[in-house]
């Protein structure tokens, strides 16, 4: 479970937090996942970036397709087979560009952990997917469903108002001292596939202050509920912990069926809450989350 202090956030987590709290803390806090779940459709973003890192850091098309098998045999069953999977990573290899809409560029990093230490009160963990010099581009790839005019102007004005793609901005910042221009990747779930790039702000210090100082009150309060379930001698009562994710947390029923597909959680809110830590054991178990290892 997330619950040494000071607790560790991701960008991506903080953008959950802000959409719905309860989801964040049973799956970032106490790290409860379904017993039977179906992570298929979500998993392909982790193949693909998987492929995507072995092709920028090799440029061997027999990579990518290794990396996207050794991927593909960690997870669970799957919408997609590993040779529809490689690919697609075969046909991202020959439309991705290393720098964007930019021609030229040096790697600085790819798929590298960044851990940025902000005193006793937070510390932001993510991975950056791809990072390079001369000039400098932070390129992050998302993969996607759906296709359409509409579609896309609704999805890529979200990346544009992003709190996720904002605290990546801000600690490229802080950790590099640049400013550099920001890109989504957008990766498109079909065959044959579409490799795009939507281009994000260059958001102001003070608009990205505001943002990291959001991040840390997100990492306050977690903190104070897992204190409210600590014992004297500073173990954490974990019954106790659990029942106060699922019962004392803030939710948001508009937010039930965000990537258009019903939340993992929603069983537990529409339970009675005197009911929800048993089913709480019963039918979710302990993942640790990547940022935490």
């Amino acid at each position: 479970m997330n619950v040494s202090l000071p607790i560790v956030g991701s960008p991506s987590r903080a953008e959950t937090a802000l959409a719905c709290e309860r989801r964040h803390v049973l799956g970032d806090i106490v790290c409860r996942q379904p017993v039977q779940r179906d992570e298929g459709s979500m998993s392909v973003g982790t193949v693909v970036h998987a492929g995507a890192a072995a092709w920028w850091r090799t440029g061997d098309l027999s990579k990518v397709e290794q990396s996207i098998a050794e991927a593909y045999a960690t997870l669970g069953e799957m919408p997609f087979t590993c040779e529809w999977l490689q690919e697609l990573g075969r046909q991202y290899a020959a439309q991705a560009k290393l720098c964007a809409v930019h021609s030229t560029g040096q790697i600085v990093a790819v798929e590298e952990r960044v851990v940025i230490d902000l005193g006793p009160a937070a510390t932001l963990s993510f991975k950056l997917d791809r990072l390079t010099r001369d000039p400098w581009v932070l390129v992050d790839t998302k993969t996607k469903g759906k296709w359409g005019p509409a579609f896309e102007r609704k999805w890529e004005a979200k990346w544009r108002r992003s709190v996720q793609q904002m605290l990546y901005q801000w600690a490229v910042r802080h950790e590099y001292g640049v400013r550099p221009a920001h890109f989504i990747e957008a990766v498109v779930k079909e065959l044959p596939t579409r490799v795009y790039y939507v281009a994000l702000p260059e958001w102001t210090d003070a608009q990205l202050e505001e943002v990291v100082r959001e991040f840390v009150a997100l990492c306050q309060r977690d903190a104070a509920l897992v204190a409210s379930a600590m014992l004297p001698g500073g173990e954490v009562d974990v019954d106790r912990l659990l029942y106060l994710a699922a019962t004392a947390t803030r939710f948001n029923f508009d937010n039930c069926e965000a990537f258009n597909r019903p939340c993992q959680y929603l069983p537990l809110c529409l339970a009675n809450p005197a009911e929800r830590l048993g089913l709480l054991l019963a039918e979710y178990e302990h993942v640790e989350p990547e940022y935490l290892e």
